[in-house]
C-alpha cells in the first residue's frame, strides 16, 4: 500500500516537473519542444512500473490487504 502511494506521488512530481520544463521550453526553443516530450512519457512509465511492482508485493504477502470503507 504504502509503495503504491509513493509511486503515484513520484509518477505526479516527474509529471509536474516536466510539464514546467515543457512550457519554458516552448518559449526559449520552441524548436525541440518535441524532445522534450520525453520525461512526461518517462514519469508515466515509472507510475505504471510501481503499480507493477504494488501488485506483485501484494499477491506475495502472506496476509490478505483489507481495505476499509468510510
Amino acid at each position: 500500500m504504502i509503495s503504491s502511494i509513493k509511486k503515484d506521488f513520484g509518477a505526479a512530481y516527474g509529471t509536474a516537473k516536466s510539464g514546467i520544463g515543457i512550457s519554458s521550453m516552448g518559449v526559449l526553443k520552441p524548436e525541440i519542444i518535441m524532445k522534450s516530450i520525453i520525461p512526461v512519457v518517462m514519469a508515466g512509465i515509472l507510475g505504471i512500473y510501481g503499480m507493477i511492482v504494488a501488485v506483485i508485493l501484494a499477491q506475495k504477502s502472506k496476509k490478505p490487504i483489507f481495505f476499509k470503507s468510510s
